[in-house]
């Protein structure tokens, strides 16, 4: 009987240990991998997960797996689902780029020791008739509390950190999406032959000057021929040197969520006399339509490597915008949000948030609101690309009315570049503060 009692308890054990369920930490989930992440050549994607309100780093290791180097808590905002509007309360759901950084000194306590700017409302949330701004990723002097914050994502100080060593403005992918869904370390993703296929075909449309071919690839509403037309002729120039060179995209990431998809890859598009050549980092814009991808649009050869890294430094050193763009501040912060909103509208040419931030008896030059933001309209239609810079930002606020004072650099692709000292005369109206005059010089 002892002889039997001892053949049976290992076998027990066994079963025991088959049957139970797997511990919280198992290997499955510790080495998994969010379907979002399509691809990933180098660099870094951040994946925030709002359910769960923790916040994730991946990269890709020297044997070509994905991996998570990072991982920390987070709070989102206080309500649940996708961002839809300014004050809704709710964190956007997306694939975003961090755009600025601010340090300690350049913010109020509330948002701990750094903060980075993310791009809401980004192409495809303006094409969904979603806005808002203030959106950050930014630390927190106060204990970490889930689903606390009015749209950001916050972290403790040491985490905000440590992520800041993996990010690269402009060209870290920050997703962040409701609940991650999570799949098997190198399970190829049934979307990444169509999307590959798709750049390829968009790569070699663009080196043989084929309009059809580009044509068929892009959405029906999306950038006009004319603009395409341009990029084509501008790459005609480089088909006699594509026997000598790697003409095709490289260094490629394919991220995607919900219906929508981003390829980010380098490409040469330009070459010196001396053969030294000059690479851009682009990205497509894809929606998924009829069971097809579609591009909606493309980000030509403004964005290299470089200039992205020069940016980080420049905006650690400088601080550029800092004070106006303080995502949940409260007394002055009020007015700063209404500067934030009023530069991100001015740039990307959303015209009702920019004609909201004004008064309906505003005048500037001899024009009333109308004349004023039609005059405007025309702007952001002529020019594709308009760049606004504000620093050193001085406000005089009283109950009722303020001023604000501040240097402005001011850029359009193809038009008027200026720089100079700008006034914003503020009125409040309802509980609102309203542009009521404007002045430069």
């Amino acid at each position: 009987m002892d002889n039997l009692k001892r053949g049976i308890f290992p076998v027990i054990l066994l079963l025991l240990l088959f049957l139970s369920p797997p511990p919280a930490c198992s290997f499955f989930t510790s080495t998994a991998v969010p379907d979002s992440i399509v691809y990933l050549s180098t660099g870094t994607v951040v994946v925030v997960d709002k359910q769960a309100q923790k916040l994730y780093v991946f990269q890709r290791n020297n044997g070509g797996n994905i991996v998570r180097v990072f991982e920390a808590p987070c709070s989102t905002g206080k309500k649940t689902g996708a961002k839809q509007e300014s004050g809704d309360a709710k964190t956007p759901n997306g694939i975003f780029f961090a755009t600025r950084f601010f340090q300690d000194r350049e913010l109020s306590s509330v948002y701990g020791s750094m903060a980075f700017h993310l791009d809401f409302p980004n192409l495809h949330d303006r094409r969904a008739g979603r806005n808002g701004s203030n959106i950050w990723i930014h630390g927190t002097n106060k204990p970490l509390q889930p689903f606390q914050s009015n749209g950001c994502v916050v972290l403790r100080n040491r985490d905000i950190e440590r992520l800041a060593g993996y990010i690269c403005l402009w060209k870290t992918p920050v997703i962040i999406q409701e609940s991650v869904h999570w799949t098997s370390p190198g399970q190829k993703s049934p979307d990444r032959e169509e999307l590959e296929r798709v750049l390829f075909a968009w790569d070699r449309g663009l080196n043989e000057g084929d309009m059809q071919l580009l044509e068929s690839l892009y959405m029906s509403d999306s950038r006009d021929r004319k603009e395409r037309r341009a990029m084509v002729q501008r790459s005609s120039n480089l088909r006699s040197l594509a026997p000598h060179f790697v003409m095709s995209p490289r260094d490629i990431s394919i991220l995607k969520l919900d219906g929508r998809a981003l390829i980010l890859f380098d490409k040469v598009f330009s070459f010196r006399n001396d053969s030294t050549f000059q690479g851009s980092y682009v990205k497509l814009f894809l929606e998924r339509n009829a069971d097809r991808w579609y591009i909606v649009e493309d980000l030509p050869p403004q964005m290299i490597a470089a200039k992205a890294v020069r940016e980080q430094k420049d905006t650690k050193d400088e601080g550029q915008a800092a004070a106006a763009r303080e995502p949940e501040a409260s007394g002055d912060a009020a007015i700063r949000k209404v500067l934030d909103k009023w530069v991100q509208s001015w740039q990307t040419g959303d015209m009702k948030e920019y004609r909201a931030c004004y008064s309906p008896d505003f005048r500037s030059r001899g024009m009333n609101l109308d004349a004023w933001v039609a005059y405007k309209t025309d702007l952001a239609r002529r020019y594709k690309r308009i760049s606004v810079r504000i620093t050193n930002v001085r406000i005089s606020a009283g109950p009722q009315q303020a001023t604000v004072t501040f240097r402005q650099k001011y850029s359009a692709q193809g038009g008027l570049k200026s720089t100079g000292t700008k006034k914003l005369e503020l009125r409040k109206i309802k509980d609102s503060w309203k542009i009521h005059r404007e002045l430069m010089g």
